[in-house]
Protein backbone atom coordinates (compact mmCIF):
# COMPACT_ATOMS: atom_id res chain seq x y z
CA UNK A 1 0.00 0.00 0.00
CA UNK A 2 1.34 3.73 -1.28
CA UNK A 3 0.67 6.14 0.98
CA UNK A 4 0.90 10.23 -0.02
CA UNK A 5 2.46 12.34 2.21
CA UNK A 6 1.98 16.01 1.65
CA UNK A 7 1.05 19.46 3.88
CA UNK A 8 -2.34 20.09 4.28
CA UNK A 9 -4.68 21.24 1.21
CA UNK A 10 -6.06 25.02 0.90
CA UNK A 11 -9.57 24.49 0.54
CA UNK A 12 -11.22 23.81 -1.82
CA UNK A 13 -14.27 25.97 -2.86
CA UNK A 14 -17.94 25.41 -4.16
CA UNK A 15 -18.21 24.34 -8.09
CA UNK A 16 -14.29 24.14 -7.86
CA UNK A 17 -12.97 20.71 -10.16
CA UNK A 18 -11.07 18.42 -8.37
CA UNK A 19 -9.38 15.21 -9.65
CA UNK A 20 -8.44 12.48 -6.82
CA UNK A 21 -5.24 11.86 -5.87
CA UNK A 22 -5.68 9.52 -3.44
CA UNK A 23 -8.23 7.93 -0.77
CA UNK A 24 -8.06 7.89 2.78
CA UNK A 25 -4.07 9.36 2.27
CA UNK A 26 -3.04 6.13 0.26
CA UNK A 27 -2.93 5.46 -3.65
CA UNK A 28 -3.85 1.74 -2.70
CA UNK A 29 -6.12 0.12 -1.27
CA UNK A 30 -5.67 -2.67 1.36
CA UNK A 31 -5.71 -6.33 -0.03
CA UNK A 32 -9.03 -7.53 1.63
CA UNK A 33 -10.91 -4.25 0.14
CA UNK A 34 -14.81 -5.43 -0.57
CA UNK A 35 -14.89 -4.04 -4.17
CA UNK A 36 -18.24 -2.05 -3.34
CA UNK A 37 -15.82 -0.77 -1.07
CA UNK A 38 -12.81 -0.12 -3.50
CA UNK A 39 -12.61 3.70 -3.30
CA UNK A 40 -9.52 4.11 -4.51
CA UNK A 41 -10.99 3.27 -8.07
CA UNK A 42 -11.91 6.88 -8.09
CA UNK A 43 -8.07 7.70 -8.08
CA UNK A 44 -7.40 9.94 -11.48
CA UNK A 45 -11.28 10.60 -11.87
CA UNK A 46 -12.37 14.70 -12.01
CA UNK A 47 -14.95 16.13 -10.35
CA UNK A 48 -16.72 18.98 -8.74
CA UNK A 49 -17.13 20.63 -5.22
CA UNK A 50 -20.75 20.76 -4.61
CA UNK A 51 -20.95 22.06 -0.71
CA UNK A 52 -18.60 21.58 2.49
CA UNK A 53 -19.01 19.12 5.37
CA UNK A 54 -20.24 22.44 7.17
CA UNK A 55 -22.97 23.19 4.64
CA UNK A 56 -24.10 19.41 4.64
CA UNK A 57 -24.92 19.72 8.17
CA UNK A 58 -21.69 17.73 9.78
CA UNK A 59 -19.33 17.88 12.04
CA UNK A 60 -15.79 17.99 10.87
CA UNK A 61 -14.22 14.46 10.70
CA UNK A 62 -11.28 13.75 12.85
CA UNK A 63 -8.92 13.01 9.98
CA UNK A 64 -9.92 16.27 8.60
CA UNK A 65 -12.10 18.08 6.13
CA UNK A 66 -14.61 16.90 3.96
CA UNK A 67 -16.48 17.87 0.74
CA UNK A 68 -19.56 16.70 -1.29
CA UNK A 69 -17.83 15.41 -4.97
CA UNK A 70 -19.82 15.15 -7.99
CA UNK A 71 -18.15 12.66 -10.65
CA UNK A 72 -18.26 12.86 -13.83
CA UNK A 73 -18.06 8.69 -14.03
CA UNK A 74 -20.94 6.89 -12.88
CA UNK A 75 -20.17 6.08 -9.53
CA UNK A 76 -23.12 2.81 -8.88
CA UNK A 77 -21.59 1.62 -12.90
CA UNK A 78 -18.34 1.63 -10.88
CA UNK A 79 -19.68 -0.96 -8.78
CA UNK A 80 -19.24 1.68 -5.42
CA UNK A 81 -21.32 1.95 -3.06
CA UNK A 82 -22.21 5.41 -2.42
CA UNK A 83 -25.16 6.86 0.17
CA UNK A 84 -26.09 10.36 -0.88
CA UNK A 85 -29.26 12.53 -2.25
CA UNK A 86 -27.04 13.77 -5.57
CA UNK A 87 -26.39 10.79 -7.80
CA UNK A 88 -22.60 9.92 -8.33
CA UNK A 89 -21.98 12.08 -5.02
CA UNK A 90 -19.34 11.27 -2.18
CA UNK A 91 -17.83 12.90 0.64
CA UNK A 92 -14.07 13.04 0.27
CA UNK A 93 -11.44 14.46 1.99
CA UNK A 94 -9.87 17.74 0.88
CA UNK A 95 -6.20 15.89 1.20
CA UNK A 96 -7.30 13.18 -1.16
CA UNK A 97 -8.08 15.95 -4.05
CA UNK A 98 -6.33 18.60 -5.85
CA UNK A 99 -7.38 21.01 -8.01
CA UNK A 100 -8.13 20.35 -11.60
CA UNK A 101 -7.91 23.05 -14.37
CA UNK A 102 -9.32 20.59 -16.88
CA UNK A 103 -13.09 21.06 -18.09
CA UNK A 104 -15.06 17.70 -16.74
Amino acid sequence: MSIIVKKSTKYLQKNSQVLVQSFLGFTTSPGDTRDIDNYWKLIGKKGLVLMNEKEGGMSRHVRGERVLVKFSDDVKAMGLNFHNDVENSLWMFVVDLMPCEDQI
